[in-house]
Order: structure tokens, then sequence, then C-alpha cells
């Protein structure tokens, strides 16, 4: 008890400033809370899909790509939102390194999912560069790329004979 006398001016300032950081923090709590039912949180939104493409080729006839292939270089924004980025910065790798391709020869339609490859070797920029190659319908009219915010036509110049790349 002598230590409680000795240091009861010390003991009482270190619990009314506990007592005043406990109220003060409660006080901020509220006044979030009634904020965000005034307010109702809106989560940002979704950055779109930007996609540069450097080069896309298109092979009738290829030995080592397989015939109807399709070949893409392009740049894409990997992150949809200001936190993907700073989860990136942080080290996390958030692209699922696959891309949605549409080809259309006029009579038949298709569908691919194909993965790529990442050119870019780390993950501290925005946009990174990819590869991806994947085997189409014969004859290809069109190819899109497809993602959550619609399409966008890659290439309109396809109308290659067949033995025209020999």
């Amino acid at each position: 008890m002598r230590i409680f006398w000795r240091y009861q001016t010390t003991l009482f300032c270190v619990a009314l400033i506990f007592t005043f950081y406990i109220g003060l923090y409660q006080t901020v709590n509220l006044l979030f809370g009634i904020a965000h039912i005034i307010l109702p949180y809106q989560p940002p939104k979704n950055n779109e899909l930007k996609a540069f493409i450097t080069s896309s080729y298109f092979y009738p006839k290829s030995e080592s790509l397989g015939d109807n292939s399709f070949a893409l270089v392009m740049s894409i924004n990997v992150a949809k939102s200001q936190k993907d980025y700073m989860a990136i910065q942080g080290g996390k790798i958030m692209d699922d390194a696959e891309l949605t391709i549409y080809a259309n020869n006029g009579t038949f339609r298709k569908i691919v999912r194909t993965n790529y490859i990442r050119i870019t070797p780390h993950d501290y920029c925005q946009m990174i560069t990819v590869f991806a190659t994947t085997q189409l319908l014969p004859n290809v009219e069109k190819i899109e790329l497809i993602s959550d915010d619609g399409s966008t036509e890659v290439s309109t110049w396809l109308k290659l004979q067949a033995g025209s790349l020999d």
C-alpha cells in the first residue's frame, strides 16, 4: 500500500489518460457508425480492362503452334482498383493469367479461354506485357478479346489465303 500512496498522483493521471483514450475511441466509433448510416458505403468502381495490343498474328498453318493458331502480344492492366494496386506493391500476384478470345469464321463461332505468359518480370507496374497463343477456327474472319466490360475487336485483316504463309 505504501507504493500506492507514494505514486497516487501518477497512477491517477495514468487512469485518467486511459479513461480519456477509451472515451475518445468510443466517440470516434460512434461518429463513424452514424456517418455510415447517413452516408452508406459505396465500394469503389472497378477500373475498366485496358489492353494495348502490340502485335497479333494468325497462322493458318504452323508446325510449332498448330493449324489455325493465333498469337498475341499486348500490355494489360492487372489490377481492377487502387486497393489491388496497393496489394500488388506488397507482393501479391493479382492476375488469373487467362484471356478470353472469341473467334468467328462466318459459319461457326468459338470462345476460348487461354493462358498467357507474363513477359514483365515484376508486379510493380500497372500495365504488364503478356504473350498468348491458342488455336481457333479455320478461315477466321473476326477475332475479339472479351472482358467483363465488353469486347474489343482484335483485327479485321484476317482474310488470308491458306497457302500465303509458307
